[in-house]
């Protein structure tokens, strides 16, 4: 077993002992279940299942390199069928229309059971680090996930880009009188389209209609023009065949 995985192992222990104490007390359990929590994935094979639940009221669980809240979820999937055995609605001995009613009714409740205590305890499913593991955490530099900000969205990340190269200097551009970042250039997503044809606004027009699209916006002048700084004085004194 690896390092990180012993570390991993401990975490969600104690995670499961807090949540093994909430569920036995929602589900009226009677006594402390006894529960054995494994790393064996060969008992996985061999069983299909990550949790078993025996008739005489031992309980076993997979909880290596698992999620924490997917491996709560099997710990109370297994803690409503001890529940079903202690009450007598389950038993060692069923019909098959018999144990798919106690399948759907675990289902059920443990599904129930995980959104409640999923709501008072958000970081079975963030961690409290992060959606990392507590060791590789530690390990890292402080290191954060942006919700809002997604990989699908290429320009907002290049923008982001932009925003995170000059947050240094935001100070000292407000004390220039620099223009402050914007969110969106002129330019942003949109198709830009750029000619010297004096009509060029009308097949824009007539294109967007063809696609049952309206609307443009110029964000230039309607002609290329210099620019108010150029020159327009020749720097070279006048000479015989070069008037002024």
């Amino acid at each position: 077993m690896r390092l990180n995985e012993i570390y991993s192992t401990r975490d969600k222990l104690e995670i499961a002992k807090e949540f093994v104490a909430w569920v036995t007390k929602k589900l009226d359990i009677v006594g402390q279940p006894p529960i054995k929590y494994s790393n064996d994935k060969d008992k996985v094979r061999q069983r299909h299942t990550f949790g078993v639940t025996t008739p005489s009221g031992s309980i076993w669980v997979y909880v290596g390199e698992r999620n924490t809240a997917d491996m709560l979820r099997t710990l109370c999937h297994e803690l409503v069928h001890y529940r079903q055995f202690q009450t007598g609605s389950a038993t060692e001995q069923m019909e098959e229309e018999d144990l798919l009613r106690i399948e759907d009714e675990a289902n059920a409740l443990a599904g129930r059971l995980m959104r409640e205590y999923g709501k008072l305890h958000v970081e079975i499913y963030e961690g409290k680090s992060g959606s990392i593991q507590a060791d590789v955490a530690a390990a890292l530099p402080s290191t954060y996930a942006i919700p809002e900000l997604k990989n699908n969205d290429a320009y907002l990340q290049y923008r982001f880009g932009v925003a995170m190269a000059g947050a240094k200097g935001a100070v000292r551009r407000k004390k220039d009188g620099v223009e402050e970042f914007q969110k969106e250039t002129l330019w942003g997503e949109n198709a830009i389209v750029s000619s010297t044809d004096p009509d060029i606004g009308l097949y824009i027009d007539d294109a967007l209609a063809q696609l049952g699209l309206k609307g443009k916006r110029l964000i230039s002048t309607e002609k290329s023009e210099e620019g108010a700084d150029v020159g327009s004085k020749s720097p070279v004194k006048p000479f015989q065949g070069y008037p002024r």
